[in-house]
């Protein structure tokens, strides 16, 4: 795993690099903790507090949590884990407040970039379901004919998803341009 810089550019904070958030997206696929994705912006030397944070989720800027954990003991609140590509929305308002010196959750509200946050779930759900076929049809006992014609269905989808990844990717990039 690549390591990242904490090493500010012109004492400049610094977005990820779509390399980098592939490769956040890829160790934090079981989910993200609130207090991780704040620290991954705040070593790049963002000001990011959980007030903001919660107001980009509030904005429909940044996917809910995917499931709440509560704390061991009484009063010990709860905290969420966050879909990994959270930390593409967080990057993506960063990058609007950067490039246009605006509130970012105020004119990225008003574009499609909230609809971005729901493919990026099903695109998620879809890879989830394709684990779950390949891993009943990877079984060795008893591989039938049907089961080979599935593994070859299970592989177009896999494409496809990641086609439809791409996809995701050129129409944030063309909403955050416009």
């Amino acid at each position: 795993m690549a390591r990242f810089s904490r090493k500010l550019v012109d004492n400049r904070p610094r977005l990820f690099s779509n390399r980098e958030l592939l490769e956040l997206e890829k160790k934090w696929s079981d989910g993200i903790p609130t207090d991780e994705i704040l620290a991954l912006f705040r070593d790049r030397g963002f000001r990011v507090s959980l007030h903001t944070f919660r107001k980009y989720i509030q904005a429909g800027l940044v996917a809910p949590s995917l499931m709440r954990t509560g704390a061991a003991g009484k009063f010990k609140g709860s905290s969420g884990a966050y879909p990994p590509y959270t930390i593409t929305g967080v990057n993506d308002v960063k990058r609007r407040i950067m490039d246009h010196d605006a509130p970012a959750f105020e004119s990225l509200c008003s574009t499609a970039y909230p609809a971005t946050i729901h493919l990026d779930r099903a695109r998620i759900e879809l890879e989830k379901a394709v684990k779950i076929i390949d891993n009943a049809i990877d079984d060795p006992v008893g591989v039938t004919a049907s089961d080979k014609f599935l593994k070859k269905e299970v592989l177009n989808l896999q494409k496809t998803i990641s086609g439809f990844k791409n996809l995701i990717v050129k129409i944030r990039s063309f909403v955050l341009g416009a």
